[in-house]
């Protein structure tokens, strides 16, 4: 698809959006302040349900704080991530993270209930649609704010598909995201997601988006389009396989953690050691693309 995509929209096109892309990235893993992933843990599914519940919470009281700050200071934002000449999509930084508060719910509790196809058929329709989208508005009018917006859609489009195509109960039932009930001892039973999980996600979304901010700041916007599509493509494999494999593992991992079990140690260890065979392919690439 993004061979045809490259020949409807332009690098700077595609550069605001990628530097859009990435300060949302570095600030999602804030909507629901590392919540989301602990909702696998309880082995009750009205634990999960609270846990979904503070996760949106967060998300609804995260949003218009980002709505605030972007008013406020969308100057000066905007010149530090490279956005000064098109300063207005960072009205759409709240709007993303409202999103994906949900999308993260919705993943997470697919993940708890071991609906892997469920949720990679919301993936693959949703990321169909969220293409055709682009294709379609690229031959009418391309621009950046198109890309931005179609993005956006596709996660809402990802949500709704997966609650259309799974069974809806415990942290599943959109009912049971929102409202206060069970939040406060969620919050307190999970605490370390947010003092660890949150954090850890910042630091790896703003090692992954900084060069795409550095570039768009030092080089324009074309620099990072161009730098975005090239990370893009050839990303895509490993970023699949690894998503595919973590969604299995976290369940797992859990499960024998709970448990008590020895497995989570041997588990540990198979996961360990496959990532360090797994990455000897990555050292030759590295040695000869130096």
């Amino acid at each position: 698809m993004h061979p045809f995509l490259t020949r409807l929209y332009g690098p700077q096109s595609f550069g605001v959006a990628a530097a859009f892309a990435a300060v949302v990235n570095i600030i999602i893993p804030i909507a629901t302040l590392g919540y989301a992933n602990a909702i696998v843990l309880p082995d009750e599914e009205e634990g999960a349900a609270a846990v979904a519940r503070l996760s949106i919470f967060s998300g609804i009281i995260v949003a218009p704080l980002a709505l605030v700050m972007v008013h406020l200071g969308k100057p000066w934002l905007a010149d530090w991530v490279g956005l000064s000449h098109a300063s207005w999509v960072l009205y759409f930084v709240p709007v993303a993270i409202l999103v994906q508060a949900f999308l993260s719910v919705a993943n997470i509790a697919a993940i708890r209930q071991e609906l892997y196809v469920a949720k990679a058929e919301a993936y693959v329709g949703s990321t169909l649609l969220t293409n055709l989208g682009k294709l379609t508005g690229g031959l009418l009018a391309p621009s950046s704010l198109l890309l931005i917006i179609i993005t956006l859609a596709g996660a809402v489009a990802n949500v709704i598909i997966q609650l259309f195509r799974v069974r809806r109960r415990g942290a599943l039932m959109v009912q049971n995201w929102f409202g206060l009930r069970g939040i406060t001892m969620a919050a307190r039973s999970y605490k370390d997601f947010c003092i660890y999980k949150m954090p850890q996600g910042v630091l790896r979304a703003s090692i992954l988006g900084l060069p795409t901010i550095l570039l768009s700041v030092l080089f324009g916007s074309a620099a990072a389009g161009q730098y975005s599509l090239a990370i893009t493509i050839l990303g895509a494999p490993v970023g699949l396989i690894g998503q595919a494999v973590g969604d299995v593992f976290l369940p797992t991992i859990t499960r024998a953690i709970n448990r008590g079990s020895r497995d989570a140690h041997i588990l540990l260890m198979r996961a360990t050691l496959g990532m360090a065979i797994a990455s000897l392919p990555f050292c030759v690439l590295i040695f000869w693309g130096t």
